[in-house]
């Protein structure tokens, strides 16, 4: 089973490569608040 801290490198990757810098930021914070709730 994949643990969700290694699912979201792998995502958060992805989006960097496609997407850049800033959005790597946006989704790692979002995805942080929806975890902590």
């Amino acid at each position: 089973m994949v643990k969700v801290e290694e699912m979201r490198e792998l995502i958060v990757s992805k989006w960097k490569n496609e997407f850049g810098q800033e959005v790597e930021m946006g989704i790692h914070h979002g995805m942080v608040n929806e975890i902590d709730e």
